[in-house]
């Protein structure tokens, strides 16, 4: 939420804030209904869980899907930060599988949905970006 606050960040925070909220509508909301894959906790009881026991089913892993989403973000306007916070969604999605909430498969479909989601809907998260470059193009190629 910082990026909001600061004039020079408030397009990569906006880009962000989305992310989060379509991938957590899309992830937690629809598809984990609609898959209803049982976590690997649920399943196998005898391993002892350092976290809280997650009420909601397994597939897709919304904290990969987040933390993927949300790094794709950045690294369309920052690279360097961006590949920072790319490492940092994969250990996001790594803890998910050493706390045994999550199966593999699971973080690899929600970090494959984070980058699908940012690449294929690149048009409507930098419009006016795109708009910009667009009249840009128009411009010189009118002038003399």
């Amino acid at each position: 939420m910082i990026l909001l606050i600061i004039p020079k960040t408030r397009k990569c925070g906006a880009a962000v804030l989305l992310s989060y909220v379509v991938s957590f509508l899309i992830g937690n909301e629809w598809l984990k209904d609609l898959i209803t894959r049982p976590r690997p906790c649920a399943v196998d009881d005898t391993v002892t869980l350092i976290v809280k026991k997650p009420g909601s089913f397994s597939c897709p892993s919304v904290h990969a899907y987040l933390a993927f989403s949300s790094a794709m973000a950045i690294f369309h306007y920052y690279r360097k930060a961006g590949i920072g916070v790319l490492v940092f969604a994969a250990l996001v999605g790594f803890s998910r599988m050493y706390f045994f909430v999550h199966y593999p498969t699971d973080v690899l479909f929600g970090a494959a949905l984070g980058i699908y989601f940012i690449k294929e809907n690149k048009e409507q998260f930098y419009a006016k970006e795109i708009y910009d470059q667009t009249a840009d193009r128009r411009l010189r190629t009118a002038l003399p």
